[in-house]
C-alpha cells in the first residue's frame, strides 16, 4: 500500500519541519497511533508505535520500531520500520518533505506498507482516513 498527500501549511518551512523532523509528534495528528514511545539507542532516536484500530466491535494493532533513515534539514526526513529482533518484518516508510509554498509551507507525506495485515479493504480504508484526519489536523496546529 502506498498513500501519498499533500497540503498547504500556514507556517514557516523550518517551524513546520522542525515539528515533523519528530515521529513523536504524530501522535496528535493521526488518531489511530495510540502511543509513540521515543528513546535512544546506540546513540541513535528511535520510536516504539503502537496503532490501534476498531472495527464495529474487534480491535486490531500493530507495534513498530521506527527510526529516522534519512534527513536533510528543513526539507526532508525519512523514518523507516527498523526492529530489532532480526526477523524479517515488513516495511513501513514515512517520508515527509517540507517545501515553501504560498502563505507558508507545502508538506508532502508518503506513507508505503508493504505487509497484508492493513491491506485488507476496512484496515486499508481505516488507514488512509486517519492519514486525512492527519492533514487537518496538521493545518489546525498551525492555523
Amino acid at each position: 500500500m502506498r498513500t501519498e498527500l499533500t497540503v498547504d501549511v500556514n507556517a514557516s518551512q523550518d517551524r513546520v519541519f522542525d515539528y515533523l523532523a519528530d515521529l513523536a509528534n504524530f501522535r496528535e495528528l493521526i488518531p489511530i497511533i495510540h502511543t509513540i514511545d521515543p528513546s535512544i539507542e546506540q546513540g541513535e532516536r528511535v520510536w516504539d508505535v503502537e496503532l490501534r484500530a476498531k472495527v464495529g466491535p474487534f480491535a486490531r494493532s500493530k507495534r513498530l520500531r521506527m527510526a529516522r533513515s534519512q534527513c536533510e534539514p528543513h526539507s526532508n526526513v525519512v523514518f523507516n520500520r527498523v526492529e530489532s529482533d532480526q526477523r524479517d518484518h515488513a516495511p513501513w516508510v514515512l517520508s515527509v518533505v517540507v517545501l515553501p509554498g504560498s502563505g507558508g509551507s507545502k508538506v508532502t507525506i508518503k506513507l508505503e506498507y508493504g505487509g497484508r495485515l492493513w491491506t485488507a479493504g476496512v484496515l486499508e480504508r481505516i488507514l488512509r482516513e486517519n492519514i486525512d484526519e492527519g492533514t487537518r489536523r496538521l493545518q489546525q496546529h498551525f492555523a
